[in-house]
């Protein structure tokens, strides 16, 4: 629903998403469906003793994913887009959750993400879900991060020296 209500509309945006939105969407859906068919089917890489652990675990890092990413997004108001687009009056955020993270909205996500792996206890399900799903973020992030750059300059690089690009005090 949120990828229909927030298309970059016909205003004075520039497109920069160079297809990285296509990429992720197919890359996610092959992904869950057979992160979750191994959840749900599948005995590799389950961890049946750790089970309750993991599932009340993931059930969290589910909730703090959405709350996260919401929390970005509605810091963004306006600016928030599934495009990868910097409009005309675009101004650069660093309050909220931008104050540490330069993408807390991907942070979310992939919380999101690594959550399916841990409620269905699957160590095979947590890492077939993350990698390649967080290896398409981070191939978006660069096409983002060089929108930024391009359009805030010296603004956007030091923003990017003080902050994190996805977890504090790791990446």
């Amino acid at each position: 629903m949120l990828l229909f209500v927030k298309r970059r509309k016909g205003d004075t945006s520039r497109d920069s998403d160079r297809s990285t939105l296509r990429f992720l969407w197919l890359v996610i859906t092959i992904c869950m469906t057979a992160g979750i068919f191994l959840g749900v089917t599948g005995r590799v890489g389950r961890l049946d003793s750790l089970a309750p652990f993991c599932t009340a675990a993931g059930v969290l890092l589910l909730a703090g994913g959405v709350l996260l990413r919401w929390s970005a997004i509605l810091t963004l108001k306006r600016f928030f887009t599934v495009d990868v687009s910097i409009r005309q009056d675009h101004t650069l955020i660093r309050h909220g959750p931008y104050r540490t993270i330069r993408h807390p909205a991907y942070t979310g996500v992939l919380m999101a993400f690594a959550s399916v792996g841990m409620i269905y206890a699957n160590i095979v399900t947590f890492f077939l879900v993350l990698l390649p799903i967080g290896f398409a973020f981070l191939r978006r992030i660069r096409t983002e991060e060089a929108a930024l750059l391009e359009a805030f300059g010296e603004e956007y690089r030091e923003y990017s020296n003080r902050t994190w690009r996805l977890v504090p005090f790791l990446y």
